[in-house]
């Protein structure tokens, strides 16, 4: 019999092992998270879970349960960053960024590998309202309800517009009335969109609608089914059941009728000001004026560390004016200087502003914040109140690099 005590790689072999057992406990370990509610952010959860038995249904921590409709997101710090090579907008609204694999050779759907998913998934065309390379701006800003034809934008300028045939990693098939069949490959297109077929169906009114967003920045939508240390899991309406490891998640965005996001309200006056020795007014508006759910460079909202997909972008000097609403209950927004306005080279006369909030004429809220500083939150209550004015002022410094971002500037209802 081999006595495995006198093999002296024997030793070497467990130590390996065990190695990789603590390596593969490690990649498994529980992600720690932030949960946002109507009233304040409580850091560095350790575990997080959903228990939608209970009435009212319940976030639960190892400290406290908290009703759902009080949670407006967890958020869970990146645990990598990923970029695809295609952004896939399906008929519910969800944006999934990933790679295309194999296509279906039937030609009537996509298979796509993205961070969502445990291995690549299949979706059919019908399902799918837009394809685009990820990178390029966006051309289209045409919901896919109203068109009646497919369409491909061209990386030339132009459309041309017929029956989407099939699409693969290299190329599209297209028909066109003129043309008739024809081929691109990726690189002349920016895009494709597609005319919607049918109805997506709803999401049911009793379910706990949410929203999941990945490190690509894509974002899927549904009703929640589950959430524990380990997983999500959603009912999404064109794909069905979706389940998705945490580790894969940025975060989760409740969405239970309690948020107006302020970029989807009008504004009932402007005012934005600039120093016109440095540049004149006509320039300003046309380069430099507020922005919906973009910085004022027309560039993702990004403060520090932190990414938002809603908001307002602005430049000092600055006063937006919304009207309140009946059930407006709490103002909240991050504030700070946008990714953009670092300046080349350190200098603490840039990128230096003043956020003020005022409700009724009455301050409520004074910042002063530069570029080097993190995201802020603040909160102002607004219940009863009739007017809101977000202003940015000129800080200490220079009027250069003032880019300002209310990031997820927001009305908590009732």
């Amino acid at each position: 019999m081999h006595d495995a005590s006198s093999n002296p790689a024997r030793p070497w072999f467990c130590l390996l092992l065990l190695a990789g057992l603590f390596v593969a406990a490690a990649g498994q370990s529980v992600r720690s998270a932030d949960i946002e509610t109507v009233s304040s952010v409580i850091e560095n959860v350790p575990t997080v879970s959903v228990d939608l038995g209970a009435s009212p249904p319940v976030l639960v921590t190892p400290n406290q349960k908290i009703p759902l409709r009080d949670v407006l997101a967890v958020s869970y710090e990146p645990s990598f960053t990923t970029r695809g090579k295609f952004r896939v907008t399906l008929g519910d609204g969800s944006e999934i960024t990933g790679d295309l694999t194999a296509a279906d050779e039937s030609g009537e759907s996509i298979r796509i590998s993205a961070p969502f998913f445990q291995k690549p998934r299949q979706i059919s065309l019908e399902g799918l309202s837009k394809i685009r390379r990820t990178g390029i701006p966006d051309p289209s800003r045409i919901d896919s309800k109203a068109i009646e034809n497919d369409r491909l934008h061209l990386v030339k300028g132009g459309l041309v517009e017929g029956i989407l045939l099939g699409v693969t990693p290299e190329s599209v098939s297209f028909e066109d009335k003129k043309l008739g069949e024809i081929t691109f490959t990726w690189d002349q297109l920016i895009g494709v969109d597609l005319a919607a077929l049918e109805a997506v169906p709803q999401i049911p009114a009793e379910s706990i609608r949410v929203s999941i967003e990945d490190p690509s920045g894509g974002r899927l939508s549904g009703a929640l089914v589950t959430l524990d240390a380990r997983q999500a899991v959603i009912e999404n309406p064109v794909l069905g059941r979706v389940e998705v490891s945490v580790r894969q998640i940025n975060g989760i965005q409740f969405k239970l009728g309690r948020v107006d996001y302020l970029s989807d309200r009008t504004p009932s006056e402007v005012v934005e000001g600039v120093d016109e020795d440095l540049i004149d007014s006509e320039t300003f508006q046309l380069f430099y004026r507020w922005q919906q759910d973009q910085s004022v460079e027309r560039t993702p909202l990004i403060i520090g560390k932190r990414r938002f997909r809603k908001g307002l972008g602005v430049h000092s000097d600055s006063k937006l004016v919304f009207d309140l609403q009946p059930g407006d209950r709490t103002f909240q927004s991050w504030i700070g200087i946008d990714a953009t306005g670092h300046p080349p080279t350190p200098n603490p006369k840039y990128g230096s502003v003043i956020f003020r909030v005022v409700v009724d004429g009455k301050e409520h809220a004074r910042e002063s914040i530069n570029w080097e500083q993190p995201a802020r939150r603040i909160q102002v209550p607004v219940e009863g109140a009739k007017r809101l004015e977000l202003i940015v002022e000129q800080g200490p410094g220079f009027h250069i690099c003032d880019c300002a971002d209310w990031g997820d500037a927001r009305i908590i209802r009732k």
